[in-house]
């Protein structure tokens, strides 16, 4: 289980989480237990959406990190 599916298990939320594997931009999901796997077309605007979202969570993530490295390390 990951941490996505952990903190929406302690809210109660129970909704179906997919990832996409950046490389081969794979989506993968689960389904009755199996993981299953999907490949768009690279033009698909499905998955030009959900890059989009990912890419967006990475820098939001990154920024974070950063301003949590600079609070580290700032003498105040």
């Amino acid at each position: 289980m990951g941490v996505g599916e952990k903190a929406l298990k302690e809210l109660g939320v129970n909704i179906p989480l997919i990832g996409l594997a950046k490389r081969l931009e794979k989506i993968v999901f689960l389904d009755k237990n199996d993981y299953k796997e999907v490949i768009l077309s690279k033009d698909n605007e499905g998955l030009k959406l959900l890059q989009r979202l990912r890419n967006e969570a990475h820098r939001f993530a990154q920024k974070y990190h950063h301003y949590l490295r600079l609070k580290l390390l700032s003498p105040n």
